[in-house]
C-alpha cells in the first residue's frame, strides 16, 4: 500500500503554528514559547522524518501501511507526539486526568509497539533492498554454479563439480519469465526458467535462494565427507568396522555418494530444520570444512542418527553448536541463538539469504601459480584496489602448506586507491603444495565492510636452485675424483641420495674446429666452444620399452645389455644412497666419481630428499673435452727444407681401453658381468665396416697445427668393428619385436663375428712417425697405407713445434684418439734481414733476442755498417739464459736506406750477419702551434727552425763549393695553407739556427687550422713542417647602444653603416638578447650609390619588445666575408607596464559578482601562466593556471565578494610565466545592499520529494544572527486579483473566466505545502563569521506545473535591516524518462529522424478550461551528457521542437485508429494517459568516432518537465583518401601531406595506425598541435619499409583531435621483380625444361 494513504497513521508532519497571516500578508511572531511547546515541536518533527523514511520505503516496495511512524520514537517524544495529535481537534476537550491516564496507556503500549514497528522496517527493508536483488541472472554466473543446458528451462539436476569453477549456462534463445511471447513482439526482461518464474507461493528471488539451496545440497552430496572417517574409528567396537569406515571414507572420493539427496527444496522451515541444510551447504562450498579437526567433521554419520565422537548421541543444540563454529571459522556468525535462526520460515529464510550472499565470496576467485626454481623464494603481487571514497581494511588468513606466507596478516587500502600484496613461496619439496589465501573484509564502525576475497595458490617448480655449484673441465675416458662439502639447510634428518644428469653432447668436429680457430696449438684437454644441442636429462634404472612380447630368456639379456651400456653412457656416481646428517658437526664430505666415454658438458645435480623436511641439491657443472694424448712422436728437421712424415697409429684405443678396465673394476663387482661387458663394449665404440677384404672403417685425421698438411681420410683397422646391421637401441618404431629379437641375437654372437671379420687385416700394435718410402706414395699398395697418413710440414722459424693428431671414427664418433707431436726446427746457415720502418728523423727500436743454452758466458762484438743505424759496440749473454742485442733507426729523410749487422763470439769464434733495411716515411710535425689574435688587428709571429741533415748519397754529386756554402746556410722554401698569412717565401738556417717571422691580420673572429711546411730548395724530400691553430677573438664592440622599452611594447633602434667599397655588400646579421627582433640579412650599397626608392638604404632597423621587466645585455653583429664582422653592445632595459585597470565591480553584499580580465599570448607556443592575488578575502579567480594556445586571445573571470557597505576595496592580480614575464591587474569592488538573489531552481518528480540547498554565505567579519522565512509569492491570476499561491498551472487567456479562476485557486490551495524548509531550527541562527550557510528545500510537487516561492534570510547590520531574497522555482517532472532509438552513424555523414514523444501530465481538460493553447513558443529542448563528452556532442548532435500534437488513449492523434507504420518508425512512446505529444527533430553528424548516451530535457514554460534518453554510436568513416606506396626491402618511400584543422583555432593531436595495420607502416609527428583552419596546415610524413616480402600490406592511419578524425587508407607494394623467361636458361641440359 501507499503509506501516503494510511489513514491517521499518515502523519504529514504539520508543526504548530508559530506565525500567522493576516489579510495584507503580515506575519506576526509568538515571541513566547513554552519549553513544553518546543518539545511537542520537536517530538513532531522527528515524527515527521519517521513518516519520509515509511515513505521511502513504501515507495520502494515495503509492505508498511499498518505501522505508525508515532510508535517509531523514543518514549518521550511518543508520549508529546500522541498527546499532540489527541489535542489537535479544538472541537474536543481533555481534561488533565483524561490526559494522564492517556499517558500511563500509552506507556504501557509503546515498548510491543515500537519493536514491532522497527522489526517491521527492518524486515521490509531487507526485503526491498536485499532479497529483491537475488535473481537469476546472478544467480546464473555465481562462483560455484555450473548449470548444464537443460537448467535453463528447469532445475533437473546441476552438475557438481570439485573445483567450485563456475560457468553460466546459456539461455534458450525464445521464451521468458511470461511463456512464450506472442507473434511480432519483442520479449522484454531478462531470460528466466519456468521453474522460477515469481507464483502466487514464492516470489523470484526466494523461488531462486530454493534453487541455489537444492543445487549446493545436491552437490555436497557427491563430495566425500573427509571427517566421516574419523568419527566411525572413535565409535567402532572392532577394528573391522573401524576398517570398513576408513574404506568407505576412500572411496567416497570418486562418484560414489556417502548420502544421497536426489530431492528439491521447496521448503525452507522443513529442509533447515534440522540443520543439515545448513551443514551441506558449507560443505559444498568449502569441502576441507569436513576434514578431521575442523568443524563439520563427520556430519553426514550424524545425518544418518549416527553417534558423535565418543559414541554420545548429540542433540539439536550439539548440532547448532556444530554451526556456530563453522560460521565462527569463516567468520560468518552473527551471534543468533538456535530458535532465532530457525523458529519460523522467515528466520531461516534470512539464514540462507546471509549465506548467499557470503558463501561464494570464500570460493577462491582465481588461481595463482607460482613458478620458479626450488630454494629460490617465489613472489607473487596480488594488486588490490578500492574504488570507494572511503578506506577499507582486509584481515588475511592463509591456509594449506606451510611454504607458502605473507608479511602481513591485516592491510589497508586507501580510498581511491590501491595497493600490491605480496605472497611468498619457499617451496621445500619438488612436487607441487596448494593454499588458500582469504582476505576478511572488515567493519569500518558501523559501515559493513568490504566482500570477503579467496585466491587458490598453487606451486610449480620447474627446477632447483643448488645450494652451491662446482665448475670443473675433464678429459675423456679419465677419471675424476670430485669431494663435495655438503652442508644440510634444514634440520636433522636422513636424506636419500638421487642423482639428476643432464647433457648436452658435442661433436668432436665441432670441437676441432673451434679450437683450431681459437688459435690453439697444443694440449688435448684445450676447450670447445658450447654446441647448440639442447640439453637432455639421463634416466638410469628405467626403460620404457614395453619387452613383454621377448621371451624370458631374451628379455633378460637385453635388459641386462641395456644396464651394461647406460653404465657406460652415464659419467657420475656415488657410492652412498643414504646421508645422515647431525647439527652441530662439520659438514659431510661426499666423493662424486666421473669417467666420460662421450664429448659434452654435463650437468649433475646432487638432489638430497627428505620427505618429512625437504629437499635440497647440490649442482657440478662439467665440461668434457678431447681425451689425454696416449703418445708422444718426435722428430727434427730445418727450416730450409719441406720434411714428409708417415704417421702410422696403432689399432687399440689405449685411452679407451683403460678407462674401461677402471670402469668395470668401480662399478661392475660381477665377474660374469664383466665378462659380458666386453661384448657390449664391442658394440658401443665398434665402428662400421667399409671394405670387407681389408677389414677396415672410415676415420678421419687432423692436426691442431696450420704448419701440417696431411691426408683427412684415412683407411683404418680397428680393434673395434661393427657387424652387419644396425647398432643397439637404433632400430626404427616399426616391427620393434622382431628388430629387438635381431639385436639380441647380434649382441650374443657379435665378438665372435667381429674376430672374424678382424682378422682380413694385420693389427698395428703401436703408433709410430717415421721417415716416408716410396712405397708410402704408391696409391695400388693399399695394405702398406692402413692406418696411416702421410704428413707434411712447413715451419715458419726456428723453433720447437708442439700439437697434437686427433683420429676418430668418421661413422662411430665415440672412437677418439690423441697423439701429441713434437718437431724441433733449427735454423740452416744463411743470413738474416732486419727490416725498419717509420717516420723520418724518429728513432725506431728494433731487439734481437739472442739465447745461450750453453755453460759459458758469451760476449759478442757488433760491427754495424750504414749511416742511420746505430747498436751497443758489446753485448754479454749469460750461460744458461738470454739477452736482447737493441738497434736503433733514425731516417735523416724520406727513402730507403741500407746496413749490415755483424755479431762475433770472441770465444768460440763464431760469427752471425744480419742484413739492415730501413724505409723512411714523411716526416711528422715537429710540433703543434697555437696562435692568439684579434680579428682587424695584424700581429707578427716567429717559428724557431734548425737545420736538417741531408743524406751523404744526396750529395756525392754536388761540388766542394756547394757543399762548403750547404754547411753554412740551409735555405727552405715556404709554403702554407692558412689564411691571411703574410711572410717571406725563403728562409735560410745557420748552424746555430734561425726564425722564421710572419703576419696575420684576420678580419674576422674564429678559430683557423693548417700548416706551414719548410722544404729544401734542392731536396724537397728534405723537410719539417708544423701544424697551426689560429684564435682569432672577435674585434671589440663598435659602439654600446642603449635600449629601453616597456614590456609587451615596442622600440625601433636604427643603426647606420658606412660602405667605402664600389660594391654592394650582403651582411648577415646575428642578434642576441631577449626581446629583439630583426631581418637575418643586410644588404648595405656602397658609398655615393643611388637614391632610387627601392635601393637598399645604409639604415638596419632593430626591434626591441621585451616580455619581462628587468635589464638584460645583447648583442647585434654584421658579418660579411670581405670586410669581416662588424657588432654592437646592445644594454638592454625592460620596465614593467603600467597594471590594467579592470571596472569597478558592484556585488550586493553575501553575493559574488563577476567580471571578464582579458589577457593574450603573443607567442608561438603553449603558455601556462601561475595566477596570485593579492586579497584572498574579496577576490578569487578560478583557476590557479591559465592555459592559452600560441597566438591565442582569451580572458578570465575575476569574482568579487564585499565584505562591507559601500567601501571600495581594491587589489592586484599577477599573472606570471618564466618565459612571458608578469601582467598585472589592477582590480576594485564595491558591496551593495542585498536584495533579489539568483532563483534556485528545484526538480522533482510528480508525487516524489526533491530537495534543494539554498546557499547562503556570511559576507561580514563577525558573526550574523538571521532569520529565515519562506513565504509563498504573489502572482497576478486570470481574473485580474491577487492570489495566494506559488503554482503557475496551465493558465486560460480569458480574463473573465470564472472556472479557470476557480480551478486555479483550488490548486493553489492544495499545492500551498510543495515546499518546505529543513531545518530544526529557523529564528535566531547565528552564522559564524566569512562562513557559508546551507538552508534545506524540499520540493513535494502534486500536480503537473510551476511553482514559485521566497526564502527570506533577515538580519540587523549597523543599524541596517538586511533582508537577502532568494526565489524559488520548482518544476514538476512527468512520468519516467523516455527511451528513444539510437541514432547510429558513420563519421562525417549526417543523420536526421523526426520522433514523436509523450508529454504526460497535460490534459485537454486542463487547457480547454483556461482556454489558452498550448504554444511551441512555450517549448526549450536542453541536453545534459558527461563532461568529458560535452564539447563534442555540441557540434555534432541538435534536437529541435516541431509541432505540438493533440493525442487520444494510447498515444495516438485525434482522428487517428491505430498506430501508422510512420509513427511506428519514428518510434512513438506507448503512454496510454499522455493527450499531447511533441515532435522533434534529432540530427546528428559526428566528426570522430565514440559512443556516448545523451540526456534530452524538455521544457514547457509554467507547465512541466519531461527526459528523454537517447545513445549516440559514431563508427568509423570511409577512408578521407586511399594512398599507395611502393619499397623495396630494405628501402624505404615516404608520402608527405599537409592538414589543416575542421575549426578556428590551434587543437592537440595523436597520429597513430589501427591495430590490424602492417608494422611496417610509421607516421611522423604522432602528436603535436594542428594548425587552424584557412592555414596551409600541418605537415605529416608516412614511411614505409618493408622487412621482408610477402603479400600487399595495408594500414590505417587515424589523426584525431578532440572534435574530429581523419582516416587514411594506405597500400604498401613491393617494385615489380618480374623477370624476362627467354634470359633464362638451364646450363645443364640434360634436365626438364625452363617452362616445365
Amino acid at each position: 500500500g501507499d503509506g501516503n494513504s494510511a489513514g491517521s497513521h499518515n502523519f504529514k508532519g504539520v508543526h504548530p503554528p508559530h506565525t500567522a497571516t493576516s489579510a495584507a500578508g503580515a506575519s506576526i511572531t509568538n515571541k513566547r514559547s513554552s519549553e513544553k511547546h518546543n518539545k511537542i515541536i520537536s517530538a513532531n518533527r522527528l515524527v515527521f522524518k519517521m513518516q519520509q523514511l515509511l515513505n521511502f520505503l513504501t515507495n520502494n516496495g515495503a509492505l508498511l501501511s499498518h505501522v505508525n511512524p508515532i510508535s517509531m520514537v523514543g518514549l518521550e517524544d511518543h508520549l508529546l507526539a500522541q498527546e499532540y495529535e489527541l489535542t489537535r481537534d479544538q472541537s474536543v476537550r481533555f481534561t488533565p486526568a483524561m490526559l494522564s491516564d492517556r499517558r500511563r496507556a500509552w506507556e504501557q503500549l509503546w515498548l510491543d509497539d515500537c519493536m514491532r514497528s522497527w522489526l517491521a522496517v527492518l524486515y521490509q527493508a531487507v526485503k526491498s533492498f536485499v532479497l529483491a536483488r537475488v535473481n537469476y541472472s546472478d544467480y546464473s554466473v555465481m562462483p560455484g554454479i555450473v548449470l548444464s543446458p537443460k537448467d535453463d528451462v528447469g532445475l533437473n539436476g546441476p552438475l557438481p563439480t570439485n573445483n567450485g569453477v563456475s560457468t553460466q549456462g546459456k539461455p534458450p534463445a525464445t521464451g521468458g519469465n511470461n511463456g512464450p511471447s506472442k507473434k511480432g513482439k519483442k520479449n522484454v526482461g531478462p531470460f528466466i526458467p519456468p521453474d522460477l518464474v515469481p507464483s502466487n507461493v514464492y516470489s523470484h528471488a526466494e523461488a531462486v535462494l530454493l534453487a541455489w539451496a537444492t543445487y549446493h545440497i545436491e552437490r555436497a552430496s557427491n563430495l566425500p565427507d573427509l571427517g566421516a572417517a574419523v568419527v566411525s574409528l572413535s565409535n567402532s567396537s572392532s577394528a573391522a568396522v573401524a576398517a570398513a569406515a576408513v574404506a568407505k571414507s576412500a572411496s567416497s572420493t570418486d562418484n560414489r555418494t556417502i548420502i544421497s539427496f536426489n530431492k528439491r527444496v521447496v521448503d525452507f522451515e522443513n529442509e533447515f530444520k534440522d540443520l543439515t541444510g545448513f551443514f551441506r551447504l558449507f560443505h559444498s562450498h568449502i569441502p576441507s570444512i569436513t576434514a578431521d579437526e575442523e568443524p563439520l567433521a563427520g556430519y553426514t554419520i550424524l545425518e544418518k542418527g549416527g553417534l558423535g565422537p565418543g559414541g554420545v548421541t548429540l542433540r539439536k543444540e550439539d548440532l547448532y553448536e556444530m554451526l556456530q563454529h563453522a560460521m565462527q571459522k569463516l567468520r560468518l556468525d552473527f551471534g543468533a541463538t538456535l530458535m532465532e535462526c530457525v523458529q519460523s520460515s522467515r528466520s531461516v529464510l534470512l539464514m540462507v539469504l546471509h549465506l548467499f550472499l557470503s558463501l561464494p565470496n570464500l570460493i577462491p576467485k582465481t588461481k595463482i601459480e607460482f613458478v620458479g626454481d626450488l630454494g629460490s623464494p617465489i613472489y607473487k603481487k596480488i594488486e588490490l584496489r578500492n574504488p570507494s571514497k572511503r578506506k577499507v581494511t582486509y584481515e588475511v588468513t592463509l591456509n594449506g602448506s606451510p611454504d607458502f606466507s605473507v608479511d602481513n596478516n591485516v592491510v589497508t587500502i586507501p580510498p581511491e586507491s590501491g595497493v600490491e600484496f605480496i605472497v611468498t613461496l619457499n617451496a621445500k619439496f619438488f612436487d607441487p603444495v596448494e593454499g588458500k589465501l582469504t582476505f576478511w573484509g572488515v567493519r569500518d564502525g558501523g559501515l559493513a565492510g568490504p566482500s570477503t576475497l579467496a585466491f587458490q595458490l598453487s606451486s610449480k617448480i620447474v627446477g632447483r636452485k643448488p645450494v652451491d655449484k662446482l665448475n670443473k673441465t675433464v678429459q675423456l675416458f679419465d677419471l675424476e675424483t670430485i669431494p663435495l662439502q655438503i652442508k644440510n639447510p634444514f634440520k636433522d634428518g636422513n636424506f636419500q641420495l638421487k642423482l639428476q644428469v643432464t647433457q648436452a653432447l658435442y661433436n668432436v668436429e665441432e670441437i676441432i674446429k673451434s679450437t683450431t680457430a681459437g688459435g690453439a696449438t697444443s694440449g688435448a684437454g684445450a676447450k670447445s666452444k658450447r654446441r647448440n644441442n639442447e640439453p637432455k636429462l639421463l634416466t638410469f634404472g628405467n626403460n620404457s620399452q614395453d619387452l613383454s612380447y621377448l621371451s624370458a630368456a631374451e628379455r633378460k639379456t637385453l635388459e641386462e645389455d641395456m644396464e651394461i651400456e647406460m653404465i657406460f653412457k652415464s659419467p657420475f656416481w656415488c657410492n652412498e644412497e643414504t646421508v645422515a646428517f647431525v647439527n652441530g658437526r662439520p659438514p659431510r664430505t661426499i666423493q662424486l666419481y666421473m669417467l666420460p666415454f662421450l664429448l659434452g658438458k654435463y650437468t649433475c645435480q646432487l638432489v638430497f630428499i627428505d620427505k618429512e623436511i625437504g629437499e635440497f641439491c647440490y649442482e657440478v657443472n662439467v665440461e668434457v673435452g678431447l681425451p689425454k694424448p696416449f703418445d708422444r712422436l718426435d722428430f727434427s728437421t730445418t727450416t730450409s727444407s719441406q720434411t714428409t712424415k708417415t704417421l702410422r697409429f696403432g689399432s687399440k684405443n689405449l685411452a679407451f681401453e683403460k678407462a674401461f678396465s677402471i670402469l668395470t673394476d668401480m662399478r661392475i663387482k660381477n665377474p660374469n658381468k664383466k665378462i659380458k661387458a666386453r661384448s657390449v663394449l664391442q658394440n658401443f665404440i665398434s665402428s662400421p665396416v667399409a671394405n670387407e677384404e681389408t677389414g677396415h672403417s672410415n676415420f678421419v685425421l687432423e692436426f691442431f697445427s696450420t704448419f701440417f698438411q696431411y691426408k683427412k681420410q684415412i683407411n683404418f683397422v680397428s680393434e673395434y668393428v661393427q657387424v652387419a646391421g644396425k647398432g643397439f637401441g637404433q632400430s626404427s618404431p616399426t616391427n620393434r619385436p622382431a628388430q629387438l629379437r635381431k639385436e639380441v641375437a647380434a649382441l650374443t654372437s657379435s665378438h665372435s663375428v667381429a674376430g672374424a671379420v678382424a682378422k682380413k687385416a694385420p693389427k698395428i700394435l703401436k703408433t709410430t712417425i717415421e721417415d716416408s718410402s716410396a712405397e708410402d706414395f704408391n696409391p695400388m699398395n693399399e695394405t702398406q697405407m692402413l692406418n696411416s697418413s702421410i704428413i707434411s710440414f712447413y715451419p715458419e722459424r726456428a723453433g720447437h713445434y708442439n700439437t697434437i693428431a686427433v683420429v676418430y671414427g668418421k661413422d662411430n664418433l665415440f672412437d677418439v684418439r690423441v697423439v701429441e707431436v713434437n718437431a724441433k726446427v733449427t735454423m740452416p746457415d744463411g743470413k738474416m734481414v732486419i727490416e725498419f720502418r717509420g717516420p723520418a728523423r724518429e728513432l725506431i727500436f728494433q731487439d734481437i733476442p739472442i739465447a745461450n743454452e750453453s755453460d759459458k758466458d758469451w760476449f759478442l762484438n757488433s760491427f754495424i755498417r750504414g749511416e742511420a743505424f746505430t747498436c751497443p759496440k758489446t753485448l754479454v749473454v749469460p750461460r744458461k739464459g738470454s739477452a736482447v742485442m737493441q738497434i736503433t733507426f733514425q731516417g735523416p729523410s724520406a727513402g730507403k736506406f741500407d746496413g749490415s749487422l755483424q755479431l762475433k763470439n770472441v770465444d768460440l769464434g763464431d760469427t752471425f750477419e744480419y742484413g739492415l733495411v730501413g724505409l723512411a716515411d714523411e716526416p711528422l710535425a715537429e710540433s703543434h702551434l697555437t696562435y692568439k689574435l684579434m680579428a682587424r688587428k695584424s700581429q707578427l709571429f716567429s717559428i724557431p727552425l734548425h737545420k736538417i741533415l741531408v743524406p751523404r748519397d744526396k750529395l756525392k754529386n754536388r761540388s766542394m763549393t756547394e757543399k762548403t756554402d750547404r754547411e753554412n746556410l740551409q735555405v727552405f722554401t715556404v709554403e702554407t695553407d692558412l689564411p691571411y698569412l703574410t711572410g717571406s717565401e725563403t728562409v735560410s738556417i745557420a748552424d746555430e739556427g734561425g726564425q722564421y717571422t710572419f703576419s696575420i691580420l684576420s678580419p674576422v673572429g674564429g678559430v683557423f687550422n693548417g700548416y706551414i711546411s719548410f722544404k729544401d730548395v734542392d731536396f724537397p724530400e728534405v723537410n719539417m713542417w708544423f701544424t697551426v691553430n689560429v684564435e682569432v677573438t672577435a674585434p671589440a664592440e663598435e659602439r654600446s647602444i642603449a635600449v629601453e622599452s616597456v614590456v609587451r611594447k615596442a622600440v625601433a633602434v636604427e643603426i647606420t653603416l658606412d660602405n667605402t667599397t664600389d660594391q654592394t655588400l650582403l651582411f648577415d646579421v646575428s642578434i642576441q638578447g631577449e626581446g629583439l627582433l630583426g631581418s637575418p640579412t643586410f644588404e648595405l650599397p656602397p658609398k655615393g650609390g643611388s637614391a632610387a626608392a627601392n635601393s637598399p638604404s645604409d639604415v638596419y632597423e632593430l626591434i626591441f619588445s621585451p616580455l619581462r621587466a628587468g635589464q638584460y645585455n645583447g648583442k647585434i653583429s654584421f658579418y660579411n666575408a670581405k670586410v669581416g664582422e662588424l657588432w654592437y653592445k646592445l644594454n638592454l632595459s625592460a620596465l614593467p607596464a603600467t597594471p590594467i585597470v579592470i571596472e569597478t565591480i558592484e556585488s550586493m553584499i553575501g553575493t559574488s559578482q563577476q567580471v571578464k580580465a582579458p589577457v593574450e599570448n603573443p607567442l608561438a607556443e603553449q603558455v601556462v601562466f601561475s595566477v596570485s592575488v593579492a586579497d584572498t578575502d574579496h577576490f578569487s579567480v578560478p583557476s590557479e593556471k591559465i592555459t592559452l594556445s600560441p597566438y591565442a586571445q582569451s580572458f578570465f573571470m575575476v569574482s568579487f565578494r564585499p565584505s562591507s557597505l559601500n567601501d571600495v576595496v581594491k587589489s592586484f592580480i599577477t599573472l606570471t610565466n618564466p618565459q612571458f614575464g608578469e601582467i598585472h591587474y589592477e582590480v576594485s569592488g564595491v558591496g551593495l545592499l542585498p536584495g533579489i538573489m539568483p532563483t534556485v531552481l528545484i526538480d522533482a518528480p510528480l508525487g516524489e520529494i526533491g530537495s534543494q540547498t539554498v546557499e547562503f554565505f556570511n559576507p561580514f567579519p563577525h558573526p550574523l544572527p538571521v532569520n529565515v522565512v519562506l513565504t509563498n509569492t504573489s502572482t497576478q491570476s486570470n481574473a485580474g486579483g491577487k492570489g495566494t499561491s506559488g503554482l503557475h498551472g496551465i493558465r486560460g487567456g480569458k480574463q473573465n473566466s470564472n472556472a479557470a479562476a476557480l480551478k486555479e485557486k483550488n490548486d493553489a490551495d492544495s499545492m500551498l505545502e510543495a515546499f518546505g524548509l529543513l531545518m530544526r531550527k529557523t529564528s535566531d541562527v547565528v552564522i559564524a563569521e566569512k562562513t557559508p550557510f546551507h538552508i534545506a528545500l524540499s520540493f513535494n510537487p502534486m500536480k503537473l506545473g510551476q511553482y514559485e516561492s521566497m526564502v527570506e534570510v533577515r538580519s540587523f547590520v549597523g543599524g541596517r535591516n538586511l533582508l537577502w531574497c532568494y526565489p524559488i522555482r520548482g518544476i514538476a517532472e512527468a512520468g519516467t524518462k523516455q527511451r528513444l532509438a539510437p541514432l547510429k552513424s558513420p563519421c562525417k555523414t549526417q543523420m536526421m529522424r523526426e520522433d514523436l514523444i509523450t508529454l504526460e501530465g497535460i490534459s485537454k481538460g486542463d487547457v480547454a478550461a483556461l482556454g489558452e493553447d498550448l504554444s511551441l513558443s512555450d517549448i526549450s529542448v536542453d541536453t545534459s551528457v558527461d563532461d568529458k563528452f560535452k564539447s563534442l556532442i555540441a557540434r555534432c548532435f541538435r534536437a529541435q521542437p516541431l509541432e505540438i500534437v493533440a493525442l487520444r488513449g494510447g498515444g495516438k492523434r485525434d482522428g487517428e485508429g491505430d498506430v501508422s507504420g510512420e509513427e511506428a518508425a519514428l518510434g512513438v512512446a506507448k503512454a496510454p494517459a499522455a493527450e499531447f505529444g511533441l515532435r522533434l527533430r534529432l540530427l546528428f553528424e559526428p566528426l570522430r568516432t565514440f559512443t556516448a548516451r545523451v540526456e534530452v530535457v524538455v521544457v514547457c514554460r509554467n507547465r512541466g518537465k519531461w527526459r528523454l534518453q537517447v545513445d549516440l554510436d559514431a563508427t568509423e568513416p570511409e577512408p578521407d583518401d586511399r594512398i599507395k606506396m611502393c619499397a623495396a626491402v630494405g628501402g624505404s618511400d615516404k608520402v608527405t601531406f599537409k592538414l589543416a584543422n575542421r575549426f578556428l583555432g590551434f587543437s592537440k593531436f595523436h597520429a597513430y595506425f589501427s591495430s590490424k595495420s602492417s608494422p611496417h607502416f610509421s607516421v611522423s609527428p604522432s602528436s603535436g598541435i594542428l594548425a587552424p583552419f584557412g592555414s596551409e596546415g600541418s605537415p605529416f610524413v608516412v614511411s614505409f619499409a618493408p622487412t621482408d616480402y610477402g603479400a600487399i600490406e595495408h594500414a590505417n592511419l587515424i589523426i584525431m583531435t578532440d572534435d574530429a578524425q581523419w582516416n587514411y587508407e594506405f597500400r604498401g607494394s613491393y617494385p615489380d621483380t618480374a623477370t624476362i623467361a627467354a634470359a633464362v636458361t638451364s646450363k645443364n641440359k640434360s634436365r626438364l625444361g625452363s617452362k616445365i
